[in-house]
């Protein structure tokens, strides 16, 4: 259960620097990736929480 808490703050703190970033390829991929992972976390923590 640490591990899956530390991943979501670094989660957020990721999602919020790259949505504060320019407007661009890289930001926007970044991005999606990041979506990606945090959908992937989301099913971590309802597996976790019997959801």
């Amino acid at each position: 259960m640490p591990f899956t808490i530390n991943l979501a703050i670094v989660l957020s703190r990721e999602i919020r620097i790259h949505h504060d970033l320019p407007s661009g390829h890289v930001r926007e991929q970044n991005l999606t990736d990041l979506d990606r992972i945090r959908r992937s976390w989301r099913q971590r923590l309802d597996a976790l929480t019997g959801r």
